[in-house]
């Protein structure tokens, strides 16, 4: 039975309202009613099954301003009590508060004359939201919509991580291994091959340099941490030539049981005289946590190379 019905059948539902005309071929056989049919059914969002008391603007300021209406056979439901299906004990509910088997069944009906059956069913969907178990289900729902749209999120991130983590030990095994760049582009084709997902970035020379710079860079600084927190001492190495303003600076100390030797950092240097070498070293030594008060504690020697021969301090 559609929203528009014969005289007969709506009297055999008991809906016939006032405004019902009989029917009346015209030449093409049709009636008014399959007439209005045509003319309304481009505004119908979906025809449904939805009670034939509705007419096609109840229905569709309905749907439009109670989302969660659900039809079936000419009862109406809840969406949200559907998917929800029990409170259980929880922030949105109540002692007394439990989903309604009528709503989440959709078998929420009102027969009888079109007026009565109109106003009942309009009464029910408004104390239905008013509710407060229609409340806490949507409270419930929109929580869990949050959640899914969290953990995708959490999971998109840790994906990328996840392909970022693969390129960057590609590219400490190309310096570990003192291989040339070149070669970069052809072990992620060749872990490509073998089906090793490795994204579609960090894969150019460009990126290479870049990414074997910050693994450097957070081993030194793990290094100078590793020294600060064991309080080592530490003895300062310094190449500087006459010929390159530039000043090279290397760490040893033993760490575990060997002594090891790190390369800091490498320098350009204001001027070649002894104050100049020296405020540059306590300016790099600073950058990696070492204070004046901390350094000087610490250190055993500095051993500056200098062209052909060597000063121990």
């Amino acid at each position: 039975m559609t929203y528009l019905d014969s005289d007969e059948d709506a009297e055999n539902e008991g809906t016939v309202g006032k405004n019902v005309e009989p029917k009346k071929s015209n030449a093409t056989g049709t009636t008014p009613a399959d007439q209005s049919c045509k003319s309304e059914s481009h505004t119908v969002k979906s025809l449904g099954t939805y009670p034939t008391c509705w007419s096609v603007d109840q229905y569709n300021y309905l749907i439009t301003t109670y989302s969660w209406l659900i039809f079936e056979n000419g009862s109406i439901g809840c969406s949200i009590c559907r998917k929800i299906k029990s409170l259980g004990v929880g922030t949105f509910t109540t002692k007394s508060s439990h989903i309604s088997t009528e709503w989440s069944a959709c078998s929420v009906r009102r027969d009888g004359k079109k007026a009565v059956a109109q106003k009942a069913l309009r009464k029910k969907i408004q104390k239905h939201a008013k509710s407060q178990a229609h409340i806490a289900a949507s409270g419930i729902l929109d929580e869990k919509e949050e959640e899914k749209v969290e953990t995708a999120l959490l999971k998109s991130v840790a994906h990328s991580r996840e392909l970022t983590e693969r390129c960057l030990r590609t590219a400490y095994f190309i310096g570990y291994q003192n291989r040339p760049f070149t070669d970069y582009p052809d072990i992620l084709a060749l872990q490509s091959r073998n089906g090793i997902e490795l994204g579609s970035i960090l894969h150019s020379s460009y990126t290479l340099t870049e990414m074997i710079e910050c693994i450097a860079t957070n081993m030194r600084k793990k290094h100078c941490s590793a020294i600060r927190d064991n309080e080592r001492k530490i003895a300062i190495i310094i190449d500087e030539s006459t010929f390159v303003s530039c000043l090279i600076i290397y760490t040893r100390a033993v760490i575990v049981e060997t002594p090891e030797n790190v390369f800091l950092d490498m320098r350009e240097l204001e001027g070649q005289d002894a104050e100049s070498v020296f405020k540059c070293l306590l300016t790099m030594l600073a950058e990696f946590g070492f204070d004046e008060d901390y350094t000087f504690g610490v250190w055993i020697w500095i051993w500056i190379i200098h062209l052909e021969f060597r000063v121990w301090i």
